[in-house]
């Protein structure tokens, strides 16, 4: 029977770790495409303030204070993508753990847990994630409980 049907009531299709473990790979993903959608929007907004400044729409003033503006986006940035990679660490050691734990304890573990870790979501892209419906977590189209 599919997912969500009677006899799979109680049972999850992955333990837990797994699940995890995708929640937090799909988490890098999205960081990943977000810091290059930012970083393209900066490279944008850089080359229109230097064309502005060069045929003399803005003054020297406004540019040092815009860019000054954008090297406190870049610093935003880099510490986005600190935080991607740190995630991609937390996901390798989950996999470890993972492999570790018999999978009987696995499994009765995943089944004791599977409600509670459900409730700590806040979107329903992770909720799907969790139930193998979807290996996307993205916020793009997020819905939020």
């Amino acid at each position: 029977m599919g997912r969500g049907g009677a006899s799979d009531r109680g049972k999850t299709q992955k333990p837990l770790l797994g699940i995890l473990s995708d929640q937090v790979a799909a988490a890098v993903t999205e960081a990943a495409a977000d810091v290059g959608g930012l970083m393209s929007g900066f490279l944008s907004l850089d080359q229109q303030l230097a064309e502005l400044t060069k045929s003399g729409l803005i003054d020297p003033n406004s540019t040092k204070k815009i860019e000054d503006t954008l090297g406190e986006i870049v610093i935003h940035m880099q510490c986005f993508d600190l935080l991607a990679q740190k995630l991609g660490h937390v996901q390798n050691a989950l996999v470890l753990v993972e492999a570790e734990i018999p999978t009987a304890l696995s499994h009765k573990l995943s089944r004791k847990l599977d409600n509670e870790v459900k409730g700590l979501y806040s979107s329903s892209e992770e909720l799907n994630v969790h139930i193998g419906a979807s290996d996307d977590a993205s916020c793009e189209n997020s819905e939020l409980f």
